[in-house]
């Protein structure tokens, strides 16, 4: 009966173990594989930072552009150390969200960039042989630069996409109902209650008429 009940207890730990590991496993998987989207998003923001650094070197919002690359490096180094810290889904995507926020900030000052901005090509002389009118106005050359790094941003926006449903998946809604109203008892008149040394004596009596104008009235 004792070597029974061992069997049994050691057979019940070897689940429990196997359980334990199969978590284990999971969750480290998991984590790894946060990590190479991280990774992955990493490598296309130093090409990114390249692009710029080589191709808008003419370019008069060279510096800054390159601020903004150096600091969507800098949050994504810090996205990735709190993946490999195993910190918590919230702290995660707290982090992505700052990521996002950075390439917002690249994406405007790219659109806004003078490589973005028409460039006055073809003119002609006016009516009066002063000045020129412009037409039509054509893109600067350093466009294809711009559309190359904002292709960039987007490869990078999309494994951020990635990673934030991996740490906060949808949701699904459901339209609730309305709360069922729970009707309120209204009050009951209670009863009447006369103090015993009271000289208050309710009225018990009955009035009976007699003839055409008189009544009498009999008290019980």
């Amino acid at each position: 009966m004792f070597a029974k009940m061992t069997t049994i207890a050691s057979s019940i730990a070897l689940l429990t173990l196997m359980g334990s590991t199969t978590q284990a496993s999971e969750h480290n998987a998991r984590y790894r594989h946060l990590d190479d989207v991280v990774f992955s998003a990493y490598v296309d923001a130093r090409e990114l930072r390249w692009e710029l650094h080589d191709d808008f070197i003419d370019s008069h919002d060279y510096e800054h552009l390159l601020e903004d690359a150096d600091v969507i490096l800098t949050s994504l180094q810090k996205l990735e150390r709190t993946i490999l810290r195993e910190s918590s889904d919230l702290t995660i995507a707290r982090e992505a969200d700052l990521v996002q926020r950075n390439l917002s900030t690249l994406t405007r000052h790219l659109n806004g960039s003078d490589f973005a901005r028409g460039r006055n090509e073809h003119h002609r002389t006016t009516y009066n042989g002063r000045g020129y009118v412009f037409s039509p106005e054509t893109q600067h050359v350093g466009r294809t630069h711009v559309r190359t790094a904002l292709r960039l941003i987007a490869k990078i926006e999309d494994a951020l996409a990635h990673l934030q449903d991996e740490v906060r998946p949808i949701s699904h809604h459901h339209r609730s109902t309305p709360p069922r109203a729970i009707p309120v008892p209204q009050p009951q008149p209670g009863p009447v209650l006369i103090p015993r040394n009271s000289s208050y004596r309710p009225d018990r009596s009955v009035k009976i008429p007699v003839g055409n104008h008189g009544s009498i009235r009999i008290g019980f």
